[in-house]
């Protein structure tokens, strides 16, 4: 069973160009575009550097600077499931403890974004593989989840459907806790993918 959207739905400015560029290496315009960033001193990655800051260049996998554009904590996640599962990512964020007047803090979550319905029902049973592997009989301040949610395209207004991987905050648990489990929670996720690949 799917989670509903945990956070507002999300947009992208050039929505096909953005699919496109998933599909071709360089030298495609959208591959080779300058992806200007800075961070927040909360640990934020983004176009301002802005604390809770959701503006960021949309980049492929193909850009040059795709790797260095995603937050460090989140980074093994993301490349586990573009590289090796061959999945389209479309946000990312490694978590953040924020004071209470910036909301308290984001959990990290990395977002895929389904080339089509078929797809969408493949990535949407591996990520629930994935999660039920990690759920069951675990009780670490850090766990993972499933939400579908939609992405809009400021363009157009055309809106698709998304599944976001999410390594939650269990009740109760500090943030300090949270992130003392998030690496190892993390690594694991990025292994029993590798395992679940490995037997298809």
């Amino acid at each position: 069973m799917l989670i509903q959207e945990l956070r507002g739905r999300n947009s992208i400015r050039g929505l096909e160009a953005f699919i496109e560029a998933w599909s071709n290496e360089i030298p495609y315009p959208e591959n080779i575009k300058e992806a200007r960033l800075a961070r927040s001193k909360y640990g934020n990655l983004n176009a301002g550097g802005i604390p809770a800051g959701l503006y960021a260049p949309a980049l492929s996998k193909w850009h040059p600077r795709f790797l260095s554009c995603i937050e460090y904590r989140v980074q093994p996640l993301v490349g586990a499931l573009t590289d090796i599962a061959g999945l389209m990512t479309y946000t990312s964020c490694e978590g953040h403890a924020y004071p209470s007047t910036l909301g308290g803090g984001v959990e990290l979550h990395v977002g895929v974004l389904p080339r089509n319905q078929r797809e969408y029902l493949e990535v949407k049973e591996l990520l629930w593989s994935l999660v039920r592997s990690r759920t069951e009989g675990q009780s670490s301040a850090a766990y993972p989840t499933v939400a579908h949610g939609h992405l809009q395209d400021e363009d157009s207004s055309r809106s698709v459907e998304v599944l976001d991987l999410y390594v939650l905050r269990r009740t109760g648990t500090s943030w300090e806790k949270y992130f003392a489990a998030l690496e190892l929670e993390t690594n694991a996720l990025v292994q029993e993918l590798r395992n679940i690949l490995s037997e298809k």
